[in-house]
C-alpha cells in the first residue's frame, strides 16, 4: 500500500491563464499578446518564441532549444529565430530581451502569473527550463504547473529575523527549483545536507539535480510506460554522497526502502516490506514504518544507515496506525503522528517518543494533521486545514523542551496561505535565513 500525502493526498494549483510583465499580459488561452488591454499583432511563431523565453525566464534560451520548440519538423537556419527575436524586441522594447552571444537569448524582468481559479496574479518564481520529457506535450499544457513541482522541493520560508513578534507572520519568498507538466508532476524531493544536490521523484524515476547549475541525471528509470512502480526520496545520509528512497509497486500492494548512491554504486536493498519515513540529522539513522495493515503501518522502527541494527519503538492497535516519523534536531525525538479511526470517528495526534529514555508524549490532537518536520533551533512545524477544505492549509510551530520533548510554548501560526495542500514530502534544511 502507498500512505497518502498531504491532507487530501494529493496538490492543486490553478491553471494560469495568463502571464504579466510591464504593460503587457501574455494570454496563453487565447494565443495573444495585449498591451494595457490593446491586442498586439503576432504571428503564431513569434507567440511561441515570446512564451517560451518567459516561461524560462530568467535563464537562458538556447538556439537549439528555440528550434527545437517552435520548429520541431522544419529544417530552419537561425535567422528564423532571429527575425523572430527583432520583431518581439520592437514591439516590447529592447530591454527586456537579451542576446547571450553564440548561445541564446534571455528574458530579463519580472513576471506575474494570472490565477485562472480566482483572477489573481501571482508573483512569478524562477522558471527553469521545460524537461525535454515533456516537450511533446500540448503547449496548452506545459504551464499547467502541479504543487508539488514548487519542491520539490523546495518551497522556503524566510524569517525577518529569529526573534520576532509573537503572532506575526513572516514574510515569504520562493524559489522554484523543478518544473514539470500537470502530466509528470513532482512527488518529493529533498535537499542535501550541504545544499548542492536536489534528489526528486517523478513518475519517471528518481532524479538528480545539480542546483547552482540546474543539470540533471536519472539515477533510477521506471522501465515503461505501463510500469507501475513509484518512488519517493525520503532523506540524505552523512557525506551528502547517498541518500535513502521508498520503492513502491502498487500493483502487488508492496514496499522497499533503497539505499542510492551519487557516485555511480549499484542501488541497495535496506529493507522489504517497509517505509522509510526519515533520516536522522546526522545521516546515521534512518526512521521506517512496519507491519502494515489496511489503515496504515502498525510499527515504528529505527535502523543504522548500513540498515542492520533494528530497534522497535513503537507497536500500534489494530484501529491505530503511525505515519511519518521525523526526528528532531539533536536525533534524542521522534515526532509521528498516530492516526486513530473508531467507527467512522478519526482523530489524528501529533506524538514524540524518546529514542534513549522511551517516553512518549501527546502534543496535539486534531482530525488533520497535514505536515509536521523539525527546524534546528528546537521549534516543531506543522501544518493544519484552516477547514474541511484540506487544500487550505497553513503551518503553525511550537517551541519544543528538548529534553522532556514536550512544547514549552503557545502555538503560533507562521503562514496566511490560501489556496495550499501541504505536501507531507516536506525535508527542511536551513542555510542562513532559507528553510527549504
Amino acid at each position: 500500500m502507498i500512505t497518502a500525502g498531504g491532507c487530501s493526498g494529493m496538490n492543486r494549483l490553478g491553471k494560469t491563464d495568463a502571464i504579466t510583465f510591464g504593460d503587457f499580459q501574455l494570454d496563453l488561452v487565447e494565443g495573444m499578446l495585449r498591451k494595457r488591454g490593446t491586442a498586439v499583432p503576432l504571428s503564431p511563431k513569434e507567440f511561441e518564441t515570446l512564451r517560451l523565453l518567459v516561461e524560462k525566464s530568467p535563464h537562458l534560451v538556447t538556439k537549439d532549444e528555440f528550434i527545437a520548440r517552435i520548429w520541431p519538423d522544419t529544417f530552419v537556419g537561425e535567422s528564423s529565430l532571429a527575425r523572430n527575436i527583432s520583431v518581439l524586441r520592437k514591439l516590447i522594447g529592447e530591454e527586456w530581451i537579451e542576446t547571450v552571444a553564440k548561445r541564446g537569448y534571455r528574458f530579463r524582468r519580472p513576471i506575474a502569473l494570472v490565477d485562472s481559479g480566482e483572477g489573481t496574479i501571482v508573483p512569478g518564481v524562477a522558471q527553469l527550463g521545460i524537461d525535454s520529457r515533456v516537450q511533446g506535450l500540448s503547449h496548452w499544457y506545459l504551464w499547467i504547473l502541479a504543487v508539488a513541482a514548487l519542491v520539490v522541493a523546495a518551497l522556503s520560508l524566510v524569517f525577518w529575523s529569529q526573534k520576532h513578534r509573537a503572532g506575526s507572520i513572516p514574510e515569504l519568498r520562493f524559489k522554484q527549483l523543478t518544473l514539470n507538466s500537470n502530466q509528470k508532476p513532482v512527488h518529493s524531493g529533498v535537499i542535501s545536507p550541504d545544499g548542492k544536490y536536489l534528489a526528486y521523484t517523478d513518475l519517471d524515476g528518481i532524479h538528480l539535480q545539480l542546483i547552482e547549475t540546474d543539470q540533471t541525471r536519472t539515477i533510477a528509470r521506471t522501465l515503461a510506460t505501463n510500469d507501475s512502480r513509484l518512488w519517493k526520496v525520503v532523506g540524505w545520509l552523512a557525506g551528502s554522497t547517498s541518500f535513502v528512497a521508498n520503492l513502491y509497486l502498487p500493483d502487488q500492494n508492496e514496499q522497499s526502502i533503497w539505499l542510492y548512491s551519487i557516485l555511480g554504486e549499484s542501488p541497495q536493498k535496506l529493507r522489504d516490506h517497509a517505509e522509510a519515513w526519515s533520516t536522522s540529522r546526522d545521516g546515521s539513522l534512518i526512521a521506517f514504518g512496519s507491519k502494515f495493515l489496511r489503515t496504515g503501518p502498525l510499527e515504528l522502527w529505527i535502523m543504522d544507515a548500513r540498515g542492520e541494527h533494528e530497534e522497535k519503538l513503537v507497536e500500534a492497535d489494530l484501529n491505530t496506525s503511525l505515519q511519518d516519523a521525523r526526528f528532531s534536531p539533536d536525533g534524542q525525538w521522534l515526532a509521528y503522528v498516530r492516526h486513530v479511526d473508531i467507527e467512522d470517528n478519526t482523530e489524528q495526534i501529533l506524538e514524540t517518543r524518546s529514542l534513549r529514555l522511551g517516553q512518549t508524549n501527546r502534543i496535539i490532537s486534531t482530525r488533520q494533521i497535514c505536515d509536521h518536520f523539525w527546524l534546528p533551533d528546537g521549534r516543531l512545524i506543522y501544518g493544519l486545514p484552516e477547514s474541511a477544505d484540506p487544500s487550505n492549509s497553513n503551518y503553525w510551530t511550537l517551541h519544543m523542551d528538548p529534553h522532556s520533548g514536550r512544547a514549552d510554548s503557545s502555538p503560533r501560526r507562521l503562514t496566511n496561505w490560501a489556496g495550499f495542500d501541504l505536501a507531507r514530502s516536506a525535508q527542511p534544511r536551513m542555510e542562513g535565513d532559507w528553510y527549504s
